[in-house]
């Protein structure tokens, strides 16, 4: 399973820092618990690892369970590898089964990306009623950032691996893409944009830190995916993620 990421130098946590209170901290870390998918995880069993799940109905009805997992073995392995006796066996039904919910591997491939983009939303919806809690800009920055520096979302992480390994030849793989970039950037621009005009951040670029934020948290859902599986890695994710938050809030308090 993924660990909490481990404060490093750059993190210190003196008051020079300004960082969000511990008070906040406590508040952030229930609320977001009690509003975002991975507080209470389904936990699948893939080929021997474990994986923390969100599910739209609180629990994994058969199909949910199938188009979890399908994205996954897409994911680990590209779509051309992966049989539909595979996807049967992670699920322990006879591929005969998976017939009765999809058509054919295609159809299948279709609705997992569908499904994609459902908890994608869901996401920002409990996000957003997170967000509405805050009471300064390091409080929105330190929500933004809580749960991609945890990581604990495994199959956003293969989700959108499987995104970018598709979008070559798939029309809906790039699509997808395509709205769940264009839709975090603007997310995080509205979200920056109310901060400045409630005052409590000077006038900055919003546009562009969405933009930087959303391509590193989503560069970073790749490298996670390399370090879950065993694979060499440059960097540790939650490493990056956390010192961009440290740089995001830095700037935004740097005179202009």
């Amino acid at each position: 399973m993924t660990k909490e990421p481990q404060p490093g130098p750059e993190q210190d946590t003196s008051p020079a820092q300004n960082k969000v209170s511990a008070e906040w901290q406590d508040r952030l870390r229930v609320v977001l618990n009690r509003t975002l998918p991975g507080s209470n995880p389904l936990v699948l069993d893939i080929l021997g690892h474990q994986f923390q799940l969100p599910s739209l109905k609180g629990g994994c009805a058969t199909k949910e369970c199938i188009l979890i997992s399908a994205t996954i073995l897409f994911a680990q392995r590209g779509y051309s590898a992966v049989t539909i006796r595979d996807i049967a066996r992670v699920n322990g039904v006879k591929p005969s089964a998976l017939y009765n919910h999809f058509a054919s591997k295609e159809a299948l491939l279709e609705a997992a990306l569908e499904h994609l983009m459902k908890l994608y939303f869901l996401y920002v919806e409990r996000l957003e009623r997170a967000i509405s809690q805050a009471e300064n800009f390091e409080e929105v920055v330190a929500t933004l950032f809580y749960e991609p520096k945890r990581m604990s979302n495994h199959f956003g992480i293969y989700g959108f691996t499987l995104v970018n390994l598709g979008q070559l030849y798939n029309p809906l793989a790039a699509k997808a893409k395509y709205s769940m970039l264009n839709h975090s950037i603007n997310y995080v621009k509205e979200k920056f944009d109310d901060c400045v005009a409630k005052g409590w951040v000077k006038p900055f670029d919003t546009f562009w830190a969405g933009a930087l934020i959303v391509n590193t948290i989503f560069t970073g859902w790749a490298n996670k995916v390399l370090e879950f599986e065993g694979l060499p890695i440059v960097y540790r994710t939650g490493d990056m993620i956390a010192a961009l938050e440290l740089f995001i809030l830095a700037a935004a308090r740097s005179e202009s």
